[in-house]
């Protein structure tokens, strides 16, 4: 599932990163969001607009783009 699709609140384990971009994958890279990396996502905005995940104590704003490029696994 992607991160997009996880409903408020999910604590979730990342499994992959989006390698298509690589100027995207360093910028996750460095704010500390690595494959088994735990996140939460905190809130989504309405109408498709980006959402706020929780990684390593860090809040982080996610086009909704990215965050469905991102894929989780529930824990």
């Amino acid at each position: 599932m992607n991160l997009y699709q996880c409903p408020k609140g999910t604590k979730a384990t990342i499994k992959d990163l989006p390698q298509t971009d690589d100027l995207t994958y360093r910028r996750f890279v460095s704010l500390g969001m690595n494959i088994g990396s735990s996140i939460c996502l905190k809130q989504k905005s309405a109408f498709g607009g980006p959402c706020i995940v929780e990684c390593n104590g860090k809040c982080i704003g996610l086009r909704k783009l990215d965050a469905l490029r991102i894929e989780v696994e529930k824990r």
